[in-house]
C-alpha cells in the first residue's frame, strides 16, 4: 500500500510540473530517455475470475535499435490471490476447501514497442508483450482444519497496452492496464510503475 501512495504520488508530481511549465523529457526511443538500462519497479491488483488479490513487479530494460523504437527486457514478479468459501482459481484442492490464498511468481522476457505518437504533455502510447514460465504455490484449508499444499509449474503470456508520462531525463512513469494467461485461467494485472535509468 505504502509503495501503491508512492507511485501515485509520483504521477501527481509529474502533473503539476508540467501545468507549470516545467520542461520534461518527451523523447521516443528508450526507458526513459537515454541508452542505458533502466531498471523499474510496479505494484498493482490481481484478478482472477471473483479472487482479487495484490502484486508487484520489479525489471530491467534496454532499448534496442531498429526501424521500430522498442525496449527488451527481464521482469520479475509476484501476486497473491486470496480465497474463501470456494474453489482456487486452479481447483488444486477439491469441493472442501473453505479458504486458502495463491501465490504466483513470474519470470518473463518483456517486449515494448513504442508508437510514433508525440502525445498531449509528453505522453508515449506503447504496446507490450511479455512470455514466460509462472511457479504457482497454492495453499487451502478443508473444513475439518487439514492445510494442503500444491505446487505447479506453467507458462504465462500478458498483453501490455500502456501509457507512459515522460519525467526529467533519468525516469519515466507509465500506466498498464495489463491482462492474459497464467497456465489456462485468464488474468487481469493493471499496474502503476516508475522506471529510473542507470
Amino acid at each position: 500500500m505504502k509503495t501503491q501512495s508512492t507511485l501515485i504520488s509520483v504521477c501527481l508530481l509529474f502533473f503539476v510540473l508540467r501545468l507549470h511549465g516545467v520542461e520534461t523529457s518527451t523523447q521516443l526511443l528508450s526507458i526513459p530517455d537515454g541508452p542505458g538500462w533502466g531498471v523499474g519497479l510496479g505494484t498493482g491488483m490481481a484478478s482472477m475470475d471473483d479472487h482479487l488479490g495484490w502484486s508487484v513487479q520489479v525489471d530491467a530494460t534496454k532499448p534496442i535499435s531498429g526501424p521500430v523504437p522498442m525496449n527488451m527486457g527481464i521482469e520479475l514478479a509476484y501476486s497473491q490471490l486470496p480465497w474463501s468459501g470456494g474453489l482456487d482459481p486452479y481447483k488444486s484442492f477439491g469441493v472442501n476447501t473453505i479458504e486458502g490464498e495463491g501465490q504466483f511468481l513470474q519470470v518473463s522476457s518483456t517486449f515494448q514497442f513504442l508508437l510514433p505518437i508525440a502525445g498531449v504533455y509528453g505522453f508515449t502510447p506503447y504496446l507490450g508483450v511479455s512470455l514466460g514460465p509462472t511457479v504457482y504455490l497454492a495453499r487451502g484449508v478443508s473444513e475439518t482444519g487439514d492445510v494442503a499444499h500444491e505446487t505447479r509449474v506453467f507458462a504465462s503470456a500478458l498483453l501490455r497496452p500502456g501509457l507512459r508520462f515522460n519525467g526529467m531525463s533519468f525516469w519515466s512513469f507509465e500506466i498498464e492496464p495489463r491482462f492474459g494467461l497464467l497456465g489456462d485461467r485468464l488474468v487481469f494485472l493493471p499496474r502503476l510503475h516508475v522506471t529510473w535509468e542507470i
